[in-house]
């Protein structure tokens, strides 16, 4: 069972200031797998004031300097997909884990798959499109462009 009892503040893992603990539940099972100590205000506040002290440099950076640098983010992530698809699939349920019963089974059901794409995700669509439709058992993806929000109902198959 993890344990966490850190927050990333500050371009670091630091303790928690906070005393309060929640289990983390898996939704499928209702199981705990996991206890985390929750942020209170100081932690909030240290969290608030680096958020703060990165913008103002962020905030003066170039098109190009943030572009390397979600370039990167993208890298580092990518290193890792299999264990961040698993936690999510622990954590959340697990579309994937159900798609791939579906795909399993047969089932007629359908799974459809959908994010809105905005100017600051419009870098993601393609990556999100590509996952999805590599994952079996998952009939449609979808990536609508227009506000934040619901997106509207996908298109009848």
């Amino acid at each position: 069972m993890q344990i966490i009892t850190t927050h990333y503040i500050d371009a670091a893992f630091v303790p928690s200031h906070g005393r309060e603990v929640v289990d983390i539940i898996r939704p499928t099972d209702r199981r705990v797998i996991g206890r985390v100590t929750m942020a209170d205000q100081e932690d909030t506040r240290r969290a608030i004031a680096a958020a703060k002290r990165a913008f103002a440099t962020y905030g003066r950076s170039t098109m190009e300097e943030r572009a390397k640098l979600l370039r990167r983010l993208h890298e580092v992530a990518s290193e890792r997909i299999d264990q961040l698809t698993a936690a999510m699939v622990e954590e959340y349920g697990g579309v994937v884990r159900f798609a791939r019963m579906k795909k399993e089974r047969g089932s007629p059901m359908q799974i459809v798959v959908q994010m809105v794409r905005m100017e600051r995700n419009a870098d993601e669509v393609d990556a999100f499109t590509r996952f999805w439709s590599e994952v079996p058992g998952v009939d449609q993806v979808f990536a609508f462009k227009g506000p934040a929000g619901l997106p509207p109902s996908p298109p009848a198959s």
